[in-house]
């Protein structure tokens, strides 16, 4: 049946082994059209792990850029969020400083307590003084109207003793 370099075909055509039957029946019959040689084994598996492989890369591809795009998203709204947070602060410590200034400008226009107690013990320095001087004149105008009663009452009794020499 076989030989060592020569198989003998089914139209009894001789051919070595490195040539396919299909190359041997179309050297044979010149207008015939090539046969398609049936995928091998090794082929149809090799292409069977390329299309999974490319499918898995399909999935896991769209996976990633799905989770690509939410934690994206996610990320841009807290950085949102703290924008906003920080803004807020940003005011707030705004005001805080216009507060402080404020403050600091009335610290300076306004009397402090040291002050006030000294207006307090000088007011009360002056109401003492007062005080001691309204007594002074008080005094001073008692006596002025002892003296003019004491005047009074001698004119009155020199003008009865006058009347009373006249009568």
């Amino acid at each position: 049946m076989f030989s060592a370099r020569v198989q003998q075909t089914a139209r009894g055509v001789a051919r070595t082994l490195a040539t396919s039957t299909a190359r041997a029946n179309q050297a044979a019959n010149p207008l015939m059209e090539p046969v398609a040689k049936p995928p091998s084994r090794i082929r149809a598996v090799f292409f069977g792990f390329l299309a999974g492989v490319t499918a898995s890369c399909g999935v896991a591809y769209a996976l990633l850029t799905d989770d690509i795009k939410t934690s994206s998203s996610a990320l841009t709204s807290s950085v949102k969020a703290l924008e906003a947070e920080v803004n807020q602060i940003g005011s707030r410590l705004a005001q805080l400083d216009r507060l402080d200034r404020e403050v600091s400008s009335l610290e300076v226009r306004c009397a402090k307590r040291s002050d006030i107690e000294d207006i307090a013990q000088r007011f009360q320095k002056t109401a003492t003084h007062f005080d001691s001087s309204l007594e002074q004149h008080k005094t001073a105008v008692w006596e002025t109207q002892r003296q003019l009663f004491e005047a009074l009452k001698e004119l009155n009794t020199k003008a009865a003793n006058d009347n009373e020499d006249s009568e």
